[in-house]
């Protein structure tokens, strides 16, 4: 007597769909706030690879930084907005391009960071004392995240489009005022590098396109 075939069960990583990148890039953000303050430093993008045109080290520096932070308070900041949308757009665009997106949106936009404000007169100031312009976290790739995310999810209907307005209205355009405003002083906050993350999502966007669903 033949038996029916029955399917097959799905492992429990399929079943529970676990995002691994975005837990992963958590997970390694999390480890690197417990590295010393001088490593933290080396593995973070500066002006003065940028300055001496060191080409390599800069671009190192431009994905290491990405999982620098400067101390948990920065690391949770980051992730407890950063990981819902990071969840979200790696489950719409699959592993390999979502990683692809978080680190070449988090590179152009410290790479921004360090061109656009490595100008200003405070930052010349600094740097004939000797101080580099340094930079660590996540926040940028996140905000490139963040923008992605607020596109493909304004797309499902008329109700998460209004959210998503309002998200730009109250969470996007200030970075923009923000950024502009920082070119006048110094502030901790690196605008430039999420407005910069943001613009690059947005060609990144055409090149890293959502998986088409399984039917």
């Amino acid at each position: 007597m033949d038996l029916p075939m029955l399917p097959r069960p799905r492992n429990l990583l399929h079943r529970l769909r676990l995002p691994s990148i975005s837990l992963v890039i958590c997970v390694i953000c999390f480890i690197a706030t417990k590295l010393s303050d001088e490593w933290i430093l080396r593995l973070a993008a500066t002006s003065g690879d940028l300055h001496l045109n060191r080409i390599f080290p800069l671009l190192c520096r431009l994905i290491t930084y990405q999982f620098m932070h400067g101390g948990i308070g920065h690391f949770r900041g980051n992730f407890l907005v950063g990981l819902a949308p990071m969840i979200y757009l790696e489950n719409k665009l699959g592993k390999l391009k979502f990683l692809a997106f978080y680190l070449l949106s988090g590179l152009f936009g410290g790479l921004a960071f360090l061109l656009i404000v490595g100008h200003t007169p405070f930052a010349h100031a600094f740097e004939s004392l000797g101080v580099h312009l340094t930079l660590v976290g996540a926040s940028g790739s996140i905000f490139g995240v963040f923008l992605y995310s607020l596109y493909l999810y304004s797309k499902e209907s008329i109700y998460n489009a209004l959210i998503a307005y309002i998200a730009i209205e109250c969470v996007i355009l200030p970075q923009v005022v923000d950024a502009i405003n920082s070119l006048q002083m110094p502030v901790e906050v690196a605008y430039w590098g999420h407005v910069g993350s943001m613009l690059a999502a947005i060609p990144l966007m055409f090149l890293l396109k959502p998986c088409k669903k399984k039917q």
